[in-house]
């Protein structure tokens, strides 16, 4: 039986790898003046879109409406977009919903840690953990990732690290989901698009 690992516990490790900054990086509003037809885009749209690269999908939404969203972000990741726009008004939540992102991506996939080089006790800390945010997003309404998704954020390490890398403690494994988590939204942001009359384009 796995015991889950409390959560101020998990809450004293989240403050431990931020350095105690609690601030949570907001939803972009991205709004699109679309075509006004068939092909116009709809409204809060969440998705994950590469910072770099958000001019250029307002520009292709504004000339070429739904046609123009030629990239296809995998489920999971579209999912955690959701969680984490539910999550948005609460900073307790939004922050049990980075955890269980990251969890979800280290426990995806055939090439997942958990099925290998990290077996055993850090596996049982890894399922402690993720019992307890679980049940927290459940309290708020929030469903946990599809089982077949084994991508729920954009960024992971290489399985390499995960080798090379045992966890002793539930703070070690919080410490590479704050890891997952930053390098995410350094080259990532989640946005919420929406098609807008005026001319006016805000991102």
């Amino acid at each position: 039986m796995i015991d889950p690992i409390p959560w101020e516990e998990i809450r004293r490790a989240w403050r431990i790898a931020t350095c105690g900054n609690d601030e949570l990086e907001p939803i972009l509003d991205v709004r699109v003046k679309s075509p006004d037809n068939h092909l116009r885009i709809g409204e809060n749209i969440l998705d994950w879109w590469p910072r770099d690269r958000v001019a250029n999908r307002v520009k292709r939404l504004e000339e070429h409406g739904l046609w123009g969203a030629q990239w296809d972000t995998p489920k999971g990741m579209l999912h955690t977009a959701c969680v984490f726009d539910k999550a948005s008004d609460d900073k307790e939540l939004g922050i049990a919903a980075r955890i269980a992102a990251g969890l979800k991506t280290i426990g995806g996939g055939s090439r997942s840690p958990i099925s290998s080089a990290w077996h055993g006790k850090p596996c049982m800390m890894k399922d402690g953990i993720e019992q307890t945010v679980s049940a927290i997003l459940r309290s708020a309404g929030i469903e946990w990732w599809h089982h077949a998704s084994s991508t729920a954020l954009p960024a992971n390490l290489s399985y390499a690290f995960y080798e090379s890398f045992t966890p002793r403690e539930p703070g070690d494994i919080i410490e590479v989901v704050r890891i997952l988590v930053e390098l995410s939204f350094s080259r990532w942001t989640v946005v919420r698009v929406s098609h807008v009359d005026s001319l006016k384009a805000v991102g």
